[in-house]
């Protein structure tokens, strides 16, 4: 492996690792806080598909939390969103960076 795919593959990583802990902790928090707007939002089995960090991040992004009419819900989002947001964008950017040199440099 060159040097530029392992710099990209190791900014990947961290970009995802961070973006999985963020979207953690939204998930255990909104579910703790809020469970019946997350059962609203994410059905009652929450099952990995329907709390995935696409799912998640379409939420917010979409500003699905604004259906919910509940204040407390959407200061609670709109105080997460930005993070969550930035920690996707950065994650779809580096895998993007990764695809890039490995077309460019190989592997």
């Amino acid at each position: 492996m060159n040097q530029f795919t392992a710099i990209a593959l190791v900014a990947f990583l961290i970009a995802f690792g961070i973006e999985n802990v963020v979207v953690a902790v939204f998930v255990r928090q909104f579910r703790a806080r809020h469970p019946g707007q997350w059962t609203q939002a994410f059905g009652s089995t929450g099952t990995r598909a329907a709390t995935g960090v696409f799912a998640v991040a379409r939420y917010v992004r979409e500003y699905g939390f604004l259906e919910q009419g509940d204040k407390s819900v959407i200061r609670f989002c709109r105080s997460r969103r930005p993070g969550i947001l930035t920690a996707y964008r950065a994650t779809v950017l580096m895998g993007l960076a990764l695809l890039f040199c490995i077309l460019l440099k190989g592997w």
